[in-house]
């Protein structure tokens, strides 16, 4: 689109052509045969039928004067989607709100920018923008993204969301994995300043039995542990980056995992948080004292892994899952070394190293290690167990 003329854009017919349009109105409908231009966004989602695209022409700002009902309420949204599954491309375009009328629990709540109601399906994609501003103390917008009722879909693929405040969150959903967050950057800027660690940037109806599927994206919080934590759904084959800037990223490929216990809410929950490096995930497992680990894929190590009790009678169980550790052929590390009252349990999988596999009791012999193997295949050029100091079982 950058080649194109002043009010004019670029249109992807999906099969590596481009047509090129005059951008006559704010949005248009593309399907196979036809395209279609409207003067407002709830004109052309209205005009769509079920596999079109939306594609925003020009940046828009939503007012009051756009507000429409959802179905069987009163409750007011600025564009909805009902009773069809369409993709939304922003193309690099951008949706303004500026709301800053204070809430008076008067019915003056603006519940969300977007709902896609019950059985409706929704994708967002285009790499656009969609930034909110309200009331910084009482907001008067419930939410950026509203999937309600327990059928249909909220997608979001790619794209920029900010919003300073909410009065709950950006992202919310009535149903049970019906929203998945495959991609974008979200800011809530109040992010945790309220009670109970709201407002959120992903919310579920009721607390806790429901959860958003989320596979990528930047954040400034981290979703995986915020305080209902069990209301959003990272695959264990994720992990969460810490980008070191107040920012958290989403990326696949975690080599392990841990089987986490936090509180969501006033509950104790568990859930398998994912670790870029086993080391990562082993580290976090003694930190936690209880934790399992589990292993994604098959693990090189660079050097040893130490399983240190800290003096306390720990048992950390491993599931190799089938996998296999193995040691680079130049460091040529120890795998495990089991100490300072470490009680470690390998089990379902494979350890080839060109050194010891395990080495139980620290090195100069004062504090012990005990390993029990449960199941799996292990070879060492030099032996499998070292016992300096422990006890050794093998089931």
């Amino acid at each position: 689109t950058s080649f194109c003329a002043p009010g004019y854009g670029a249109i992807s017919n999906g099969n590596g052509t481009w047509t090129v349009v005059e951008a006559k109105d704010v949005a248009l409908v593309r399907n196979n045969e036809t395209i279609e231009q409207f003067a407002s966004l709830q004109a052309a989602i209205d005009k769509a039928q079920t596999g079109d695209v939306i594609v925003l022409l020009k940046d828009i700002t939503l007012t009051e004067a756009d507000l429409v009902t959802v179905n069987g309420s009163s409750h007011k949204v600025l564009v909805k989607v009902d009773g069809k599954d369409i993709t939304l491309n922003m193309q690099n375009h951008k949706i303004t709100v500026n709301h800053q009328n204070e809430y008076t629990n008067n019915g003056n709540l603006i519940v969300a920018v977007i709902c896609v109601e019950d059985g409706a399906g929704l994708t967002v994609t285009g790499e656009g923008t969609i930034d909110v501003t309200t009331h910084s103390v009482n907001p008067n917008i419930a939410y950026m993204f509203w999937k309600r009722g327990t059928t249909g879909h909220l997608t979001i693929e790619n794209g920029t969301f900010r919003m300073n405040d909410t009065f709950d969150s950006m992202v919310y959903t009535n149903g049970d994995e019906i929203v998945t967050v495959k991609g974008g950057t979200f800011t809530l800027d109040a992010v945790g300043t309220d009670e109970n660690g709201s407002p959120w940037i992903f919310n579920c109806q009721g607390t806790g039995g429901k959860n958003v599927i989320v596979t990528g994206g930047t954040y400034n919080a981290d979703i995986n542990r915020q305080h209902w934590s069990d209301e959003v759904f990272v695959p264990e084959t994720h992990y969460t980056a810490n980008n070191g800037d107040g920012t958290y990223t989403i990326k696949e490929g975690a080599e392990a995992y841990v089987n986490t216990g936090m509180l969501t809410g006033p509950y104790y929950y568990r859930k398998n948080i994912g670790y870029a490096t086993f080391e990562e995930a082993v580290k976090a497992a003694v930190d936690f004292k209880d934790s399992p680990v589990g292993l994604n894929q098959d693990v090189t190590l660079e050097e040893t892994v130490i399983i240190n009790g800290n003096g306390d009678e720990m048992e950390l169980v491993i599931d190799l899952n089938e996998h296999t550790i193995t040691g680079t052929a130049t460091a040529k590390p120890t795998a495990f070394r089991i100490q300072n009252n470490a009680n470690v349990i390998v089990k379902n999988g494979n350890i080839n190293t060109e050194n010891y596999n395990f080495i139980l009791g620290s090195s100069d012999a004062t504090t012990a290690g005990n390993l029990t193997i449960e199941s799996g295949n292990y070879k060492g050029a030099s032996s499998v167990v070292s016992v300096t100091n422990g006890l050794l079982t093998i089931n």
